[in-house]
């Protein structure tokens, strides 16, 4: 750069004093410059002397970009001062201008106001085409405008994406590797050629990925950095696509085959409970295969026995009469897998709710007392009665009974009506009184 601003001073030794370019010459740190310089030159074609020592050390020195001012050719790097600014091709087409607000540097078509055609203006023949044709690939090129196939990549037109553009796969790069960006490593971009694990950075350079990422985790053993848990693994991405996994240096990584799971075969729901409809597509290669579910059915969903669900899944219905044998007695007993919810001892009719599930067996009880009743033992409940001999049907469900309470007069009623626990279900009974213990 001082070697051109040398030049500019000794330029100006033919139209200034000697003092002043002795000062020039003394601010750069010297320059070669005789007695030849201190008179203007005869060759010197008029106008072309500056106006000041500014505008030549300006005209020497500054070479400028496309789309920059310019006041000739010379001061920009592409050789082309159209309009005012440094366009990035010769745009000598009438119908176009390299000023255009928001294009400077790209010769574009004017407005259709700015421009004339043969009708308007007699003597110019109308363009063909307002644009520049587009470069094809492998030529010269400053920018994508300038290229057919939209990528400018290190001066050369090409169909692929250059380096640090986004990217999805590694054939839309010119360097044929697309990888993950260091900063967002969800996203990736078109990267020089990167060891396994590398990611990339903003300027298309392979860097290692940080400390942590790939190391084990868990629940109790969080990930350093912000970088998440997944597949019991530190990683850098969110790897939640079905078929992805996270692996070596915290990156995720697909199986090379993903064959969609086949239909399994699944049986009906069990009563209050709805199937979950199994999802299309999911990764068998990674056993993601999705297993026969249920749901809880919308509390109101008919059941047996003209019954309903409630909204815990469990099938409430009354029953008249069901007959049981146990301990070698036979008594009116709710249907197996469900127990007392109330009763209407005069009726023989017994309100029955659904046990949670794989409740044990039944069992005769003629006389544990609790709560000045007659009670099956504690963390059981009622499934049948012998009014009569005062003869209880017990059962331990598959969660235990750890609380109880006494419901008596006045008693809770149902629709029916009849004495009914208002929660829980029935864990004892003293008839004569109209009191239930129930349990939760």
């Amino acid at each position: 750069m001082r070697t051109s601003f040398r030049l500019a001073c000794a330029r100006l030794g033919r139209w200034l004093s000697w003092g002043l370019v002795r000062s020039c010459c003394v601010w750069l740190g010297g320059c070669a410059i005789d007695d030849r310089h201190l008179s203007p030159s005869s060759d010197v074609p008029p106008g072309d002397a500056p106006s000041s020592v500014f505008d030549v050390i300006q005209s020497a020195a500054v070479v400028r970009g496309v789309g920059q001012p310019c006041a000739g050719a010379k001061q920009c790097k592409s050789g082309f001062c159209v309009d005012g600014v440094c366009c990035a091709a010769a745009c000598a087409d009438a119908c176009s201008t390299c000023s255009a607000a928001g294009s400077e540097g790209s010769c574009v078509a004017r407005r259709e106001a700015e421009c004339g055609t043969e009708a308007d203006s007699p003597g110019i023949a109308a363009p063909s085409s307002s644009l520049p044709s587009a470069q094809p690939t492998s030529e010269h090129c400053m920018g994508d405008a300038e290229c057919a196939a939209g990528y400018c990549a290190s001066g050369i037109c090409s169909s692929r994406l250059p380096l640090t553009r986004a990217c999805t796969r590694a054939a839309e790069c010119e360097s044929g590797a697309c990888i993950a960006d260091s900063a967002a490593p969800d996203q990736r971009r078109c990267c020089a050629a990167c060891a396994a694990g590398q990611l990339c950075t903003a300027q298309g350079q392979c860097v290692n990925p940080p400390a942590g990422a790939g190391d084990a985790c868990d629940g109790v053993t969080p990930c350093a950095g912000g970088m998440r848990c997944v597949d019991g693994v530190c990683c850098l991405q969110a790897c939640d696509g079905v078929c992805e996994r996270c692996g070596a240096g915290g990156m995720c990584s697909m199986p090379e085959s993903d064959p969609d799971c086949p239909e399994p075969a699944c049986p009906p729901a069990p009563e209050c409970r709805i199937a979950i409809p199994t999802v299309a597509g999911q990764c068998a290669a990674l056993r993601r295969c999705a297993a026969c579910q249920t749901a809880l059915a919308p509390a109101g969903t008919p059941c047996r026995d003209g019954g309903t669900c409630d909204a815990g899944g469990h099938c409430i219905f009354y029953d008249p009469g069901t007959q049981c044998t146990v301990g070698g007695t036979t008594l009116h007993c709710c249907p197996a897998g469900s127990a007392m919810l109330g009763a209407r001892v005069d009726q023989n009719v017994w309100k029955c709710m659904t046990l949670e599930s794989g409740p044990g067996e039944p069992f005769l009880d003629a006389g544990t007392q609790r709560f000045d009743m007659h009670a099956c033992p504690l963390g059981s409940v009622m499934t049948g009665l012998h009014a009569a001999l005062n003869y209880l049907a017990c059962q331990f469900p598959a969660s235990a009974i750890s609380s109880e309470f006494v419901d008596g007069n006045p008693a809770t009623q149902d629709e029916f009506p009849m004495h009914v626990c208002s929660a829980g279900v029935m864990t004892g009974i003293r008839d004569d009184r109209n009191e239930f213990t129930c349990g939760l």
